[in-house]
């Protein structure tokens, strides 16, 4: 129940950003189909790597 919350809040928030950003009514509808709420994988291995070294040098 709460997931299906939290996908519909979802959705209303890409809709809402394609509207106040995107111009034509296809753009809008090809970002809304194609948006991921993931982030880039390198993006993910820098800030592991970020966080590691963070704390290895803290302690």
């Amino acid at each position: 129940m709460i997931l299906n919350f939290i996908a519909i809040c979802a959705f209303r928030m890409v809709r809402m950003i394609g509207d106040e950003f995107l111009t034509e009514e296809r753009d809008r509808k090809y970002y809304a189909d194609h948006y991921t709420c993931c982030p880039p994988p390198l993006f993910i291995i820098l800030i592991t790597l970020v966080e590691v070294t963070s704390t290895a040098c803290a302690e």
